[in-house]
């Protein structure tokens, strides 16, 4: 797959609930009591109607400036540890400043206490099992949805797949009684240059593509395993560059020496499902990384306008494309940051 052109810019731009679909408040019995699994179904089609809320109103979920985006990664108050995929757009898409998360009864073991009325936002866990693909239909479906299809330990061809369930979280911002929380006590933060960890960031990717500064177009050729970057002069800062970057390693880690992305390494044709699959999973891991460096999203490539509805329809068309992407995004940032890829949690509400 030779991944869409991208043109250099010269400016820059655990309480489980039996429903996925609107909103719940504290004073609700669905923020305190847990219930049955969720089906698959409602998980994805909470996270695409939340983005295509955003979409709709004129804002790219997945593209964030610095200042928006908290401290970075949103993270769980009681175990400490970063959400994951498809949560972390999730909770982006909020208005909250802090990063900090909460159920509704890790608040309570906290001595903490949801305000009336606050409303709760949405976070998706997922739970792994192994599809067997024992007949061509079923083989067929899997490589249409674009999964990694590997055999059992008798030959026989099987996937993965996951499970979702869904929790209500709660931003710090909407709980009292933990100002005194450790975690949440100012501490001194030593000089920050995000350009030093951004160079830290590519030099510390593991098995990484060779890169070639020049011409006037980012890409990732997985032929040849090569990014081409545009040359810094080109962009209005030096983080842009980088954040530009960013995208071009989310491609590079589907090749079939890292992750073996389907969509990247059978070379789908433009404006299909497989296409936009694997460009929103770099946009979004381009995002994750920006947010660890602690720079803004990458310039937009194009017109506002179209960028928006070029997204809404392919949402619209997919309601597991975001989803998907996300964890994917997930799993090359950790490649990337060359750290371990997490399984599921109910607490941290990863989505692994």
């Amino acid at each position: 797959m030779s991944t869409m052109p991208r043109n250099a810019q010269t400016s820059a731009p655990a309480d489980a609930v039996p429903k996925a679909t609107g909103s719940v408040s504290a004073t609700s019995p669905l923020a305190t009591s847990s219930s049955a699994a969720t089906p698959r179904h409602d998980a994805y089609e909470t996270v695409t109607a939340r983005v295509l809320e955003q979409l709709q109103a004129g804002t790219v979920p997945w593209r964030r400036p610095w200042t928006t985006t908290g401290n970075g990664m949103p993270r769980n108050l009681a175990t400490g540890r970063a959400y994951r995929g498809a949560n972390v757009v999730l909770l982006w898409m909020t208005a909250f400043e802090s990063p900090w998360w909460l159920t509704y009864k890790q608040a309570q073991a906290l001595d903490g206490q949801v305000r009336k009325g606050e409303v709760s936002t949405p976070i998706v866990v997922w739970k792994r099992t192994v599809r067997h693909l024992n007949n061509p239909a079923k083989l067929a479906r899997a490589r249409k949805e674009g999964r990694q299809i590997t055999t059992d330990q008798h030959g026989r061809p099987v996937c993965r797949v996951v499970f979702s369930r869904l929790y209500r979280a709660f931003n710090i911002e909407q709980i009292d009684g933990l100002e005194g929380h450790p975690a949440l006590q100012p501490v001194p933060d030593p000089d920050w240059d995000p350009l030093a960890v951004c160079e830290q960031t590519v030099d510390g990717y593991p098995n990484s593509p060779s890169i070639q500064v020049g011409g006037q177009r980012a890409s990732y050729q997985p032929a040849s395993d090569l990014v081409r970057m545009p040359d810094h002069g080109r962009f209005t800062t030096a983080t842009d560059w980088y954040a530009t970057l960013f995208h071009e390693l989310g491609h590079s880690t589907g090749a079939a020496s890292r992750l073996n992305r389907p969509d990247l390494t059978d070379a789908p044709t433009f404006d299909s499902v497989g296409y936009a699959r694997e460009e929103l999973t770099a946009e979004l891991a381009a995002a994750m990384l920006c947010a660890h460096c602690r720079i803004d999203s990458p310039p937009l490539i194009q017109q506002h306008a179209a960028y928006l509805d070029h997204w809404r329809r392919k949402v619209t068309d997919d309601p597991r494309l975001v989803v998907i992407a996300a964890q994917r995004a997930q799993r090359a940032c950790d490649l990337i940051l060359n750290r371990p890829t997490l399984t599921g949690d109910a607490v941290a509400g990863t989505t692994e």
